[in-house]
Formats: C-alpha cells, structure tokens, sequence
C-alpha cells in the first residue's frame, strides 16, 4: 500500500534484486517480517523472564512494548544496508529538501 500511496515512508519501489513480486512488493517481505516479528516477540519474553503462557500484570504490556522496541530496532539497523548498499529497494526523493541539504557543513550540521 505504501508503494502506491508514497504513505508513510515516501516514494520508494523494489527493485528486481528480491525477485518474484505480488502486488509491486517481493514475495520474500511478508514471511521476513513474520519471522523478525515472532523472534522479537521471543526475545521480549526472554528479556523480561515472562515464561508464562499469557504474560500477567505489567508482562502483559510490556512484551509488546519491548517486542516492537526489538522489531524497530532490527529494521532501523539493516535497512541503510539493504537499501543503500544493496539496493533492494530504491528511494525516488529525499526525505529532507534539497535547501535543506545544501545548508549542511561538511559535518551534517547546519
């Protein structure tokens, strides 16, 4: 949906590197984000000792809380590498205006 809306991430498309597509997005997407999203969720448990089958008390928020924490983290960390050095996917604009840009020192600073 967000291929054709450019809603929330911007304008962006696969490229052919992932393969098979439905919809304008690679096959591949729906079962990595199933796996990374069922391992983060594992991992909240094992974060917080929340052993039981359904988490009690304050588990029973913080699982999720904690398990998106980990979802995010994972993809904040291998996207730059997928997208820039990869080229996976191919963004169209940039996120900040070309003015903008410009005014930034050597540094990234303005």
């Amino acid at each position: 949906m967000s291929i054709l809306t450019e809603i929330p991430f911007g304008h962006y498309y696969y490229s052919d590197i992932l393969e098979a597509k439905l919809f304008l997005v690679p096959l591949i997407i729906a079962p990595a984000y199933f796996a990374v999203g069922y391992l983060s969720w594992t991992l909240a448990h094992v974060l917080l000792g929340a052993f039981e089958y359904r988490p009690q008390g304050w588990n029973a928020c913080l699982v999720p809380l904690v398990a998106t924490f980990v979802m995010v983290a994972w993809d904040m960390s291998m996207d730059p590498t997928t997208s820039i050095i990869d080229r996976s996917w191919i963004w169209l604009h940039l996120l900040l205006p070309r003015a903008r840009i410009s005014s930034l020192g050597s540094n990234g600073v303005a």
